[in-house]
C-alpha cells in the first residue's frame, strides 16, 4: 500500500478538510445546477488548488504532481465535477499565454474541452 511521505501530510488533512466540510454539502446541488460554482472555483483559487503546478516565480504553489493528485483526488472522492475544475485548471494553465493571465492578476481562467469524434480541443473562455 502506498503511504505519503511527512511532507504531504498538511497537504492532505486540509484538502480532506475543506473537501468534506465545504465541498460535500454542495456536491449534489452542483451537479444537479447544471450553473458553474464560481463561488467554488474563487474559493480553489484561494486555497491555491488552482495554481498548485504553477512555479511561484509565475504566481503559483510550484507544488509537484504528488500534491497536484491530492488535491484532485481529495476532491473527487465527494465531487467529480469539482475534481475536474482542478484538473483542467491545472493543467490548462501551464500554457504560458495563460500563465501569464495569471501572473498579471486575472485570476480563474475558463477552459472548455471538447471531447467529440474529432481530436480533442481547448478553448479558452476570457
Amino acid at each position: 500500500m502506498f503511504e505519503f511521505t511527512e511532507e504531504y501530510e498538511p497537504l492532505l488533512r486540509e484538502v480532506r478538510e475543506i473537501a468534506e466540510k465545504v465541498v460535500k454539502p454542495r456536491a449534489k446541488e452542483i451537479e444537479e445546477s447544471d450553473e458553474f460554482p464560481v463561488d467554488m472555483a474563487n474559493r480553489f483559487f484561494k486555497e491555491g488548488y488552482l495554481q498548485i503546478l504553477i512555479p511561484k516565480q509565475l504566481g503559483g504553489m510550484g507544488k509537484d504532481v504528488t500534491s497536484f493528485c491530492i488535491i484532485s483526488e481529495e476532491i473527487a472522492k465527494v465531487s467529480a465535477s469539482m475534481a475536474l475544475l482542478v484538473i483542467v485548471q491545472s493543467v490548462g494553465t501551464l500554457h504560458q499565454g495563460i500563465l501569464r493571465k495569471i501572473r498579471n492578476g486575472k485570476g480563474l481562467v475558463r477552459i472548455f474541452v471538447s471531447l467529440g469524434p474529432c481530436p480533442p480541443s481547448f478553448f479558452l473562455c476570457p
